[in-house]
C-alpha cells in the first residue's frame, strides 16, 4: 500500500496474467484442501481414467471412420475431389 501513499492520484491496475495466476493458485489450494471430499463425491480415480479412455477410443474411431469415407466413395467410382466435395471435407484430409 506504499504506492497509494506515494502517489494517491494514480490508478492501480493488475495485469491479467497476475490475476489468473493468483486465481489458479487459490483454486488449486482449495481443491488440494478438499481432496477427500471431492474423491468421495466423484468415486475412484479409476472410473475417471476409464471414462477418459472411452472418450479417446471414441474419437479415434470417429477419425478413422471419417478418413475412410472418401476412399469408400472413390471405390464407388467418384473421384477424390468429388468425394471430398460431397463429404464437405478438405482435399488434404482425404489423401
Amino acid at each position: 500500500m506504499k504506492a497509494i501513499e506515494g502517489a494517491p492520484d494514480v490508478v492501480q491496475a493488475a495485469d491479467r496474467w497476475h490475476l489468473l495466476k493468483k486465481l489458479s493458485d487459490t483454486v488449486e489450494k482449495f481443491i488440494r484442501g478438499h481432496r477427500r471430499c471431492l474423491r468421495r463425491q466423484t468415486g475412484p480415480a479409476l472410473a475417471a481414467s476409464n471414462t477418459a479412455e472411452a472418450v479417446r477410443t471414441g474419437r479415434r474411431a470417429a477419425i478413422t471412420a471419417n478418413a475412410t469415407r472418401p476412399c469408400t466413395l472413390s471405390a464407388e467410382g467418384l473421384s477424390i475431389s468429388a468425394a471430398v466435395r460431397r463429404l464437405d471435407m478438405n482435399v488434404r484430409s482425404a489423401r
